[in-house]
């Protein structure tokens, strides 16, 4: 079923309307998405974007979700496939990257042997040192730890960014056709975003992927990645599709207008924000102290051994009226500091010796 690399692929969107349970989400959406096309899908939150990708790709349950008009690929109407049918262009002609990077990975099988597999399924035919060397190098340009703490591990018990960019890898690895990314850089910071668009960038500039659709909610990351082409989606379900240059010159609708404005205050007042005034908080109550808090994930195996310290030594302390923020790079030990201090994470055998004083 798949195309072949001497003609243009391309799948064409036809007055498609979706459904849910008899309400509207999507109406009469016109447009073509062709190998070579680098499109950003934008619109506010709840405007349909993941459900229009996941109903070009067969995801949506027919149970619950209706969806009128035609999806054409190759010549072939993709609302019509079957299963059977949906396996064979999956992973080759078609690759996803979901909003949700658990929903990426299996949680019964280790990181590393799932990346694997991801290039094993796909190229069957590639040696295991070539796969591995490949691994190596999309590991490397998404800061991904070859220790056992990250790769030899289960997805529950890696950070949120260290699984988002796992699952980067898995989707990014192997060649495909159409490359669908939604939300791709939403729990990474700003080192590793960059260096996402990167790899995007040059894996469409050498072919290993034909065509980008990217759903983001921020603009500036469309621009960088090289979107050409944008499909609006408003706020009456409605989609809208030009040029980038032309939606950055005027979308031509009031509701684009508005939210490409809100965007650029929002971006201009992060740079002309001033501090807040220091407030006198010497005689206020300290409400928690942490004091030289270390925590450690422990390495299953026969025995528990002790790993590469996740959080080494930290201290700080709330007082009442106060606000601290908690920042770092994706996998920095953030959220499991969160989970240790409220003792929805805890592990005697992981903790270091010194822990945290409340």
């Amino acid at each position: 079923m798949s195309g072949t690399d001497k003609e243009t692929i391309q799948v064409r969107i036809d007055k498609c309307y979706v459904k849910r349970s008899g309400h509207v989400v999507l109406r009469d959406v016109n447009f073509d998405f062709t190998e070579g096309d680098r499109l950003t899908v934008l619109g506010a939150s709840g405007a349909g974007k993941s459900t229009l990708m996941n109903a070009i790709l067969g995801y949506l349950d027919p149970a619950v979700w209706a969806v009128d008009g035609e999806i054409i690929w190759n010549g072939i109407d993709l609302l019509k496939m079957n299963p059977v049918e949906w396996a064979e262009v999956r992973g080759t002609d078609f690759r996803v990257l979901f909003q949700e990077p658990a929903r990426m990975v299996h949680p019964m099988f280790k990181l590393d042997q799932q990346m694997f597999d991801a290039y094993r399924i796909v190229q069957p035919e590639m040696p295991e040192e070539e796969i591995n060397k490949r691994i190596e190098k999309i590991r490397h340009d998404l800061h991904i730890s070859r220790g056992d703490e990250v790769m030899g591990s289960y997805s529950s018990e890696v950070s949120g960014g260290q699984l988002q960019r796992i699952a980067l890898a898995i989707s990014l690895g192997p060649p495909a056709r159409f490359y669908f990314a939604d939300e791709p850089a939403n729990a990474l910071d700003a080192e590793i975003t960059w260096e996402l668009i990167r790899v995007l960038k040059d894996k469409l500039d050498a072919g290993d992927l034909k065509a980008l659709w990217l759903i983001t909610h921020d603009i500036n990351v469309a621009i960088s990645a090289g979107c050409t082409k944008v499909l609006f989606l408003d706020d009456t379900f409605t989609g809208h599709s030009m040029e980038m240059e032309t939606f950055l010159k005027d979308p031509g609708f009031d509701y684009g207008r508005d939210w490409l404005n809100t965007q650029m205050r929002i971006y201009e007042s992060y740079r002309s924000q001033e501090l807040a005034a220091n407030l006198d908080l010497s005689d206020a109550k300290t409400l928690m102290e942490v004091k030289d808090f270390s925590y450690r994930y422990p390495i299953k195996g026969i025995i528990y051994r002790r790993g590469k310290p996740v959080i080494s030594e930290v201290s700080f302390a709330l007082r009442r009226g106060e606000f601290v923020g908690l920042a770092g790079n994706s996998g920095a030990g953030k959220s499991t500091i969160g989970r240790c201090l409220g003792h929805i994470q805890h592990d005697l055998r992981a903790t270091s010796p010194t822990t945290a004083k409340l």
